[in-house]
């Protein structure tokens, strides 16, 4: 079982820096993964990482207080070496920036201690940083920071959720259910478009799934998966039925669990089974015996090789003689050519070819074209193209390889020719899923900024227009 975080060396660390009344900063991992804890004679005032700035320009432009130019700008600043606090705190609302400020300041609280490394402590004599936040419990905001690194951590982030059948209000929970309308979305998606930190996000999405407003969908089951008993009888009750039936907390969790179950086939039990048929007890190693149909099979081919009975040993080998005159050339011709060398045994991942990748590119751009052409219509023209220019070069990193260099098209498509270039530069057993989820993530945003910043008619619209593109893509 995982340990809590709440009993982490870095939580146990701090815990008795505040308890000692220490002055100080304790830290945790090194350069751009850094997360510092800051502590002013045993409270807790600030948590800072490295990358503060980037995000929360990210956040304001996903919260609305930044447009597309502003949010370009600053990065563009942080970029080159510049802060840009100070600017970014006057281009947003106070409210806002309070906001901004103390979910970044929870956050890296979060991160600290969820983190399995043991934190050094530099003792000061007072603490000095940008996000300073005074007047709150240390000890219930360590507790409650622990609680939702916990929650967090249990989130599949690869799990496929859509709406469940509880509600509530909230502005997140609006949110969701805007992009949710439609079709269901992956939670890695989720929380590159929802307007809050990941951490913090993630807690909130694991506790609407217990709660019963999120639900997971299960992963297409063969036909065997559709009954709770293995053998199906007269009082067989099917799983859908039967999860409908029980209380929203338990049809939650049964869901989270049939979403992870696999089927074992007959033939994969067989396996296991005690097929030991003879006892050599009286002669040899006394090992059991077992017919050929039980062993494990592998074939190599390893083309038309001499048997072993026909090899050599090397000191069985007799000298070589002088090759007579011409033998290399009536060997040769004999043999019709050089010995074709046999094919290589092939173990990878699926890989995707051009015309595939193609495809789907051309699925997301029909796509991307629908959503420019709504911002061009509300917001004037180019106004898309603008949009989704950001989109493409504020990617999460583990997409920016697949648009590296991209200008989206006036109507806000992406270059096929660019983006494959960019797809063939990587490993060939990563292609397939890179490009999937790369593409996913794009449009998964820019229906995210449709909905935050487009009048609900016009989202309506254009999901219903736009419903259906993960099929078209083969996902």
């Amino acid at each position: 079982m995982p340990r809590k975080a709440g009993e982490s060396a870095a939580t146990k660390t701090l815990l008795k820096q505040v308890e000692s009344q220490a002055t100080g900063r304790l830290s945790v991992g090194a350069r751009a993964a850094e997360i510092s804890v800051w502590v002013l004679k045993g409270e807790v005032v600030a948590a800072t990482s490295p990358g503060d700035e980037p995000t929360l320009v990210r956040m304001a432009g996903l919260a609305g207080g930044l447009d597309a130019r502003s949010q370009g700008q600053l990065q563009r600043r942080i970029n080159e070496g510049e802060s840009v606090f100070g600017p970014l705190l006057d281009a947003i609302p106070p409210a806002l920036s309070d906001r901004l400020l103390g979910d970044r300041f929870r956050a890296n609280l979060v991160e600290f201690v969820g983190s399995m490394s043991r934190p050094t402590f530099t003792a000061l004599k007072a603490v000095f940083v940008d996000n300073l936040q005074f007047g709150g419990n240390t000890r219930a905001l360590i507790s409650t920071s622990a609680e939702t690194a916990d929650a967090a951590m249990a989130l599949d982030l690869d799990a496929e959720v859509s709406l469940g059948p509880n509600s509530s209000k909230g502005e997140l929970e609006g949110r969701v259910r805007r992009l949710l309308r439609s079709e269901q979305m992956r939670v890695g998606a989720l929380l590159d478009v929802l307007p809050g930190e990941p951490i913090l996000v993630r807690g909130w999405l694991q506790g609407a799934l217990e709660s019963g407003l999120l639900v997971v969908i299960a992963p297409p089951a063969e036909s065997n998966a559709d009954w709770v008993e293995d053998d199906a009888t007269e009082n067989s009750v099917p799983v859908v039925a039967a999860v409908s039936a029980m209380a929203p907390e338990q049809a939650a969790a049964m869901r989270s669990w049939l979403s992870k179950a696999h089927l074992v086939e007959e033939s994969e039990l067989d396996f296991f089974e005690d097929h030991d048929s003879t006892r050599r007890g009286g002669s040899g190693d006394s090992s059991f015996t077992t017919g050929a149909h039980n062993l494990e099979k592998l074939e190599v081919n390893l083309g038309d090789s001499p048997s072993s009975e026909e090899d050599l040993e090397a000191e069985e080998a007799p000298e070589a003689e002088e090759p007579l005159e011409g033998a290399d050339e009536t060997l040769e011709a004999e043999q019709g050519g050089e010995e074709e060398e046999a094919p290589p045994a092939r173990f990878s991942a699926p890989s995707i070819g051009e015309n595939e990748a193609s495809t789907k590119i051309a699925v997301i751009n029909s796509v991307l074209q629908s959503i420019c052409g709504a911002f061009d219509e509300a917001e004037g023209p180019g106004r898309g193209r603008e949009a989704f220019q950001l989109l493409v070069e504020g990617s999460p990193p583990r997409y920016q390889p697949i648009f590296d260099g991209i200008q989206v098209a006036e109507a806000g498509t992406l270059p096929p020719a660019e983006v494959i270039s960019n797809l063939l530069a990587r490993p060939v057993t990563e292609q397939r899923l890179l490009l999937n989820q790369a593409l996913s993530d794009l449009i998964d945003r820019a229906l995210s900024g449709a909905a935050d910043q487009l009048p609900d008619e016009v989202v309506d619209a254009l999901l219903e227009d736009t419903a259906g593109y993960r099929g078209r893509m083969g996902l």
